[in-house]
């Protein structure tokens, strides 16, 4: 993932044909720890940003990812992104 990103590094802002971030991706199909807070350190406002199908990363993270600990990591993550703009949604 290192290395895509340094020679892609604008591929982290790029969404694919129906909205999903490297992020949402992360949120929903990574069980590693360690890569998920890699992932969002390289692009923390992703964090808010739906897919095409409403979904943010919490939803994601919540439906398909089967690491408590990443989950709690993007819930948390969620929490802070919408705090700091005055938003839940």
């Amino acid at each position: 993932i290192e290395m895509l990103y340094h020679y892609y590094p604008e591929n982290i802002r790029h969404k694919d044909l129906n909205g999903y971030l490297p992020l949402h991706l992360t949120a929903a199909f990574c069980p590693s720890i360690k890569i998920a807070k890699f992932v969002y350190s390289l692009y923390t406002n992703a964090v808010g940003s739906k897919t095409s199908y409403g979904d943010l990363c919490i939803h994601l993270a919540i439906k398909y990812n089967t690491n408590f600990e990443v989950f709690k990591f993007f819930y948390q993550k969620h929490h802070l992104y919408f705090d700091s703009i005055g938003s839940i949604f």
